[in-house]
């Protein structure tokens, strides 16, 4: 799906390749699930959602779309509409060089694993969410705004790497969050969390302007353990 101006709609049976600024529409009761598939140029976003879980896997790209004004007829690569039950999750893909967010979608839990979310015009994730899990080698880099926003019950960031945003994470969690084995160099600032505990631990946490802030409300349970912080600012 590369010409920009054909997308296809999950939202009827069978499904339907039709005339739209939307690369995939997906309404209310669908579970799409793309794979190995380039959605790209579109005016509007690259996926525009109101379904209930939603997969994108295996080498799929989500890149250059949102693309008719300054700020496009959508808002970016993946975008839900409405708050999903289920889960989203992109695996072994890109949403790149979008005009406007990565992905900024509302969701049970959105799985991030082995991808790419760079260079779009606004944050990298911005999601609102039960869980997150950002895992196995993801990176988020060179987005205009905040790379990893994300407003959850628990999240997880592990084996990752998140630089050259504008801030790096900022993740307010009303339970858990995790940080480990990442790196999280090069942003304005580089990691926020607002937290019942967190956990940080062997990350590398460099070259930012403030390094790591942590606000807890159970310091005893929390650990901020061995993690390399170099030339940051603050």
């Amino acid at each position: 799906l590369t010409d920009g101006a054909h997308g296809v709609d999950f939202s009827t049976t069978p499904d339907t390749l039709v005339s739209s600024a939307y690369g995939v529409i997906a309404g209310d009761g669908t579970s799409p699930d793309i794979t190995n598939t380039t959605i790209s140029e579109f005016e509007a976003d690259g996926i525009n959602t109101e379904a209930n879980e939603l997969t994108v896997e295996d080498g799929s790209r989500v890149v250059d779309n949102n693309q008719e004004t300054t700020f496009g007829a959508g808002d970016g690569g993946i975008i839900t509409n409405a708050d999903a039950t289920g889960t989203f999750t992109v695996s072994a893909s890109a949403v790149d060089d979008n005009n406007g967010v990565g992905i900024d979608v509302a969701a049970a839990t959105l799985e991030l694993s082995d991808s790419t979310v760079s260079d779009n015009a606004d944050a990298g994730l911005n999601v609102d969410a039960d869980a997150v899990n950002i895992t196995d080698g993801s990176a988020i880099t060179q987005n205009s705004g905040t790379g990893a926003d994300l407003t959850v019950d628990n999240a997880t960031v592990t084996d990752s790497n998140i630089s050259t945003n504008a801030d790096g994470a900022n993740i307010v969690a009303t339970s858990d969050v995790t940080v480990e084995n990442s790196n999280i160099d090069d942003n304005d600032r580089g990691l926020a969390v607002d937290a019942t505990t967190t956990v940080i631990d062997e990350n590398t946490i460099e070259e930012n302007g403030d390094g790591v802030i942590v606000d807890v409300t159970d310091s005893a349970n929390s650990t901020v353990t061995l993690n390399t912080l170099a030339n940051n600012t603050q």
